[in-house]
């Protein structure tokens, strides 16, 4: 398995970890774009991320920093202990 770093917007990343969990983002993200770019018809990895528009939903922005915040917060916690 290879690791990939990938840029993405702090809203979408606030709902995969909330609705992924975040050690299951990379597999899932995987496992939405792998039939997309198997598939003749998909042509581009552009096709292939729209496979995550389902998870699209809006969010205020008060939502996203409380997610972030979150998020931040168990990133400094998780370095505080390892």
């Amino acid at each position: 398995m290879q690791k990939l770093t990938l840029s993405i917007d702090d809203e979408l990343y606030a709902m995969l970890h909330n609705q992924i969990g975040r050690g299951s983002i990379g597999r899932f993200v995987s496992d939405a774009i792998r039939p997309h770019l198997r598939s003749p018809e998909a042509g581009t990895a552009v096709t292939a991320f729209g496979a995550l528009s389902h998870l699209a939903k809006p969010v205020s922005a008060d939502q996203a920093a409380q997610a972030k915040r979150r998020y931040m917060e168990q990133r400094y916690a998780a370095k505080q202990l390892g």
